[in-house]
């Protein structure tokens, strides 16, 4: 991992987190991989991880490609994410026409409903 003890990258990627049971899983994992498992094996007793990421981290530790395959595995998740978000900016642009729409439509009917009630007035 770029010169890095596995054990110094884990602390480090659980300093890093903010989700409180992803932080807690990778403590979990430190204490495993210090008793003489695998990140693969801790990984998977997590349940918090894709199982095909578990298995490229398996391949990677058995190869000695490690750091390899962990950059394709955050590749993989960073794709995932731009797919996500761009599938909903394309549900959110309808949503937000809509919305504006129904907007400038009850300010244009309160308009009118006003020069309604004026044009009322005046012929009283």
């Amino acid at each position: 991992l770029n010169g890095v003890p596995l054990l110094e990258s884990v602390r480090v990627v659980a300093g890093a987190l903010d989700n409180r049971s992803y932080r807690a899983a990778i403590v979990a994992i430190e204490q495993e991989i210090k008793s003489g498992l695998s990140l693969s094996q801790g990984l998977a007793g997590a349940r918090l991880f894709a199982d095909l990421h578990v298995r490229l981290v398996a391949i990677g530790e058995r190869t000695g490609e490690l750091g390899a395959m962990l950059q394709r595995i955050a590749g993989q998740c960073e794709a995932q994410v731009d797919r996500q978000l761009r599938n909903l900016l394309a549900l959110l642009a309808p949503l937000l026409t809509l919305v504006i729409g129904a907007v400038v439509g009850g300010l244009i009917l309160s308009v009118m409903g006003a020069i309604t009630s004026l044009n009322d007035l005046a012929l009283k």
